[in-house]
């Protein structure tokens, strides 16, 4: 009666760790950019109308740098440069908004009110709903060359 109770016990732990291992890989794993920042990719084009690149020193918007509508011809250079980017969450680094970053804000013109504003600094952090996240594949440099801008 006693071995049973410890064996599923022991069944019991090892289905909690399993469970544990299952979620945390999926929410540490490295993931696509694009797939992080909208669920399907492939309906980019329905949810962004723009794409805007700010550079910010001190949480305030210091100078736009780009935007790109649908109807751009960057647009797809700026998309395809997004969608191969990854970015793996992390736990104990966080990224330093003291100094200047950059923000990427992705309207939809069908709500306005309700951009996606993503925080990017130049050694590669990302702050996705306040989310920290790390580049792993892709570099901001990409996007600022876009503008001629370094």
């Amino acid at each position: 009666m006693r071995s049973k109770r410890i064996k599923l016990a022991i069944v019991a732990i090892i289905l909690v760790l399993c469970i544990t291992g299952i979620l945390f890989y999926s929410e540490y794993g490295t993931k696509n950019f694009g797939d992080e920042l909208i669920t399907n990719t492939d309906k980019f084009e329905e949810v962004v109308d723009s794409i805007s690149v700010w550079e910010m020193n001190g949480g305030v918007d210091n100078k736009n740098i780009f935007i790109v509508n649908k109807d751009d011809e960057l647009y797809n250079e700026v998309r395809s440069i997004l969608n191969n980017w990854e970015a793996k969450r992390t736990l104990f680094k966080s990224m330093d908004v003291s100094n200047s970053y950059y923000k990427i804000v992705f309207t939809n013109n069908d709500d306005t009110t309700n951009p996606i504003n993503i925080l990017i600094s130049k050694d590669g952090m990302v702050n996705i709903n306040s989310r920290e996240y790390e580049l792993v594949k892709g570099d901001l440099v990409e996007l600022l060359n876009i503008a001629n801008y370094e």
